[in-house]
């Protein structure tokens, strides 16, 4: 690159920290996300994500060789349980093909040529982090300036498990926070001047206010109120005894909490009263759904059992009219004999009465041969008469 002033951003974070509103504030001051499609609104994030979609699909492909997953969290207990245990650190055993490696410089080539200031986000980035590095390395003129977007892990595994409907976890989900805090606190470790992290809470704006000129982008407040929800923040979060809140502090750069601040604990209290609520709902919802289907499997089986004895008389007719059947071809087979027989006596018959025929013919060719004789015909006549007079002499 010939441009020294060209600037990436690479907004850090995890799923439901806030980095859609972040990417949507930089867009709006002045940061592009590249010539790409963006990935849309979902019931989760009605106002868009502001994700590259050629960058999700690719940190799609990496963090799935990389751990074992594509989504927020890991898709077995398993593939969980070898997440929180390596820490989200690269085995040797990971391989990622050369040519993902070419597709990551083609879409970083892209998205600097946009424009002098521009950047991208995707929560899966912190954990393909490795993959991303030897991507930029690539860019030696461009400037990359990441920025960490955090929140109180509490507020994010309480996210993570209403958004799976309570079929993970609240201490699982507090794991897997804790893995992509730590390794996001590994990230920024390897930049000497890093800008603090942004937290999405009461103190965000203020934050924001000096991490954008860190960024080269031009800071307006109104874009940013305007953009910013505030009644997305109702209170300050509890905090939880886990790892992930000590990472947590330490990329907001504030000192530890006291955990059992009566008030932390009743936040926490009536948090995991919600959760138990939640569950319960959603048992309450599967327990409906289950009843209903065995209503149904109920009205199958009676449906099944009522074809099956439809099925046996429908059998039973179909062995009685074959057997009428084969009765109706045995007395057919019975009457085409017959009929041959009555044919092959109808031809001997013919046979006869032709032989007959041509038998009288003889006897007629012979008697008129003796009629035209001269001498036999008179005793022919002769032989007549007496007959007839012998004849009438009977019958005086």
């Amino acid at each position: 690159m010939e441009d020294q002033r060209r600037t990436l951003v690479v907004l850090l974070s995890m799923h439901r920290s806030g980095s859609s509103l972040t990417a949507q504030t930089f867009q709006r001051m002045g940061m592009s996300l590249g010539p790409f499609e963006l990935n849309g609104a979902a019931p989760s994030n009605p106002y868009c994500h502001f994700e590259s979609v050629p960058f999700l699909l690719l940190n799609d492909q990496v963090q799935s060789l990389a751990h074992g997953f594509k989504a927020d969290l890991p898709d077995s207990a398993d593939v969980l349980a070898r997440f929180v245990a390596s820490q989200g650190a690269w085995g040797d055993d990971v391989h990622i093909p050369e040519e993902l490696y070419d597709e990551g410089r083609v879409l970083v080539q892209a998205l600097v040529d946009s424009a002098p200031i521009s950047g991208f986000k995707d929560p899966r980035t912190v954990l393909a982090w490795p993959f991303w590095r030897r991507v930029f390395e690539s860019f030696p003129q461009v400037r990359i300036v990441p920025v960490g977007l955090v929140r109180s892990p509490h507020e994010m595994a309480m996210s993570l498990v209403s958004r799976r409907k309570g079929c993970l976890s609240y201490w699982d989900s507090l794991d897997v926070v804790g893995v992509h805090l730590g390794q996001l606190r590994a990230i920024l470790d390897e930049f000497p001047d890093h800008p603090p992290c942004l937290c999405f809470g009461p103190t965000y704006l203020k934050t924001l206010e000096g991490v954008v000129p860190r960024c080269g982008l031009t800071w307006h407040a109104v874009t940013a109120v305007d953009v910013f929800d505030p009644s997305c923040v109702h209170h300050e979060p509890a905090t939880v005894a886990h790892q992930a809140q000590a990472h947590f502090e330490a990329l907001r750069g504030e000192p530890a909490v006291r955990f059992e601040l009566p008030a932390n604990l009743e936040r926490l209290e009536a948090d995991a009263r919600a959760l138990e609520r939640m569950r319960l709902g959603e048992w309450r919802k599967v327990q409906e759904q289950l009843d209903h289907l065995q209503e149904q499997l109920r009205l199958t089986d009676s449906r099944r059992d009522h074809a099956e004895n439809a099925l046996h008389a429908a059998t039973a007719q179909l062995a009685e009219r074959e057997a009428h059947l084969n009765d109706a071809h045995d007395r057919l087979s019975q009457a085409w004999a017959q009929l041959g027989a009555l044919h092959a006596s109808h031809n001997e018959t013919q046979d006869e009465l032709a032989r007959l025929r041509q038998l009288a013919h003889q006897w007629r060719t012979r008697l008129e041969k003796w009629e035209s004789h001269p001498v036999f015909s008179l005793a022919l006549k002769g032989r007549r008469r007496i007959k007839k007079l012998m004849n009438g002499r009977q019958a005086g």
